[in-house]
């Protein structure tokens, strides 16, 4: 089987998940109006982003189920798994009716929804990279797993494309549902291209030597703790990143600083572009100097530059919002690119896909909140240059664990 179909067969879940989750963030502010009806608008806001972090809480959840079926029964069956769940909730948000219309129970099913596709979602993004570098070439990993983050982008680009075609002026009011019953209707492709898949050579390697264990995720908390709380430390600073990039700008510059949506949604497009190409150059160089050397100079300059970005945004100057925007993709990009192959390599194939996916999930938890904290944090003290402080202390907080070293590092493995 070509690298090419297991590309395309591995990634496009990722599309159709950071599709749907860039909808639910740029439609917040009419999902907030029609399920979430409040005489403070900042309120009613606030309750929509609430339910846009609750999806990340099944993430933990979603990579125990799915991390275990990719250990135990292959990486092409979880994956087949998690795509055609997520198809189902984004379909019924695209139909939902609004809370005038059946009152609270549209609030309780919004809900239910966002919290099925955070369910499908964890596993699904860690899947994706495991999958594609068990394919590949192992002096490849950086690259290979800068992919799938780049395929992230690429979700993203299509969710602001079609959104922007939904609010065009002669479109009528209910036409915002339309992407997300495309977004399903992706899903039920993505099912239907990761069957004709062949399974991973690594995955299968284990199988038939027996090299699996009973409970996969026991056997990690067990033998590698150490590498489970190191991939939650990546994988948040990797969210706060990424969703102040592609949810919360969006939020910021319209609400906070009255930039008009179109001109937002434009920066932000400029923005995921670059971050589409700035993501496999990362992977590329993390090859040549290692995953950790380059994980940690985006981190430094996230810390340094991180409050410039937001006082190029308070300038409401098109111009200096998109140098803002560009920036913010390229850390963004080095980091969360980068660190896909950092994860890969923590933890061996028999538990890879378990600790990985329950790793990034507890992680999703941290960082997939952001939005919702800087928020509330302006919300709070009515000061908009809160949120570069907080992602300044998150940087702190989550790089000292690259550099701790797992001395004790040994499996005594055990056949199940």
């Amino acid at each position: 089987m070509t690298q090419k179909k297991v590309f395309i067969a591995g990634t496009i879940g990722n599309v159709i998940e950071f599709y749907d989750f860039t909808l639910y963030g740029f439609f917040a502010p009419i999902i907030a109006q029609l399920f979430f009806p409040s005489s403070d608008p900042r309120a009613a806001l606030l309750s929509t982003l609430a339910i846009f972090a609750a999806g990340f809480l099944m993430r933990p959840i979603g990579g125990i189920i799915f991390g275990h079926i990719g250990d135990k029964l292959g990486r092409k069956v979880a994956l087949s798994s998690s795509i055609l769940l997520m198809s189902f909730p984004t379909a019924i948000i695209g139909i939902l009716p609004s809370y005038d219309a059946i009152g609270i129970w549209a609030s309780i099913i919004l809900m239910v929804c966002r919290l099925s596709q955070g369910l499908s979602t964890g596993g699904e993004y860690n899947g994706a990279f495991i999958f594609l570098i068990e394919h590949g070439k192992k002096d490849n990993a950086g690259f290979l797993g800068s992919l799938v983050t780049s395929s992230c982008a690429l979700g993203a680009l299509l969710a602001v494309f079609s959104g922007l075609l939904a609010l065009r002026e002669e479109m009528p009011s209910w036409a915002w549902r339309v992407p997300f019953l495309l977004g399903s209707l992706g899903g039920i492709i993505g099912f239907y291209l990761r069957n004709k898949i062949d399974e991973s050579p690594e995955f299968l390697k284990c199988f038939h030597e027996q090299s699996t264990v009973k409970l996969p995720l026991a056997y990690a908390f067990r033998e590698d703790r150490f590498s489970i709380l190191r991939v939650i430390a990546v994988a948040t600073f990797s969210q706060v990143l990424i969703n102040t990039l592609v949810v919360y700008t969006n939020i910021y510059l319209n609400k906070n600083l009255n930039i008009p949506l179109e001109n937002v949604l434009m920066l932000n497009t400029l923005a995921l572009l670059v971050f589409t190409f700035t993501a496999p150059l990362a992977g590329f160089l993390s090859d040549k100097f290692g995953q950790i050397p380059v994980m940690f100079a985006a981190t430094c300059v996230s810390i340094a530059v991180i409050y410039p970005v937001f006082l190029l945004f308070n300038s409401k100057e098109l111009s200096s919002i998109l140098y803002a925007e560009i920036l913010l993709s390229i850390l963004a990009a080095s980091y969360a690119g980068t660190s896909n192959a950092f994860i890969y390599k923590s933890f061996p194939p028999f538990f890879r896909y378990s600790g990985s996916a329950f790793s990034y999930g507890v992680g999703g938890i941290l960082g997939g909140a952001t939005p919702f904290i800087l928020s509330y944090l302006i919300y709070l003290t009515g000061n908009t240059m809160m949120p570069p402080l907080y992602i300044i202390v998150c940087s702190f907080v989550c790089t000292a664990p690259l550099f701790l070293k797992n001395k004790n590092k040994q499996y005594s493995f055990s056949y199940s």
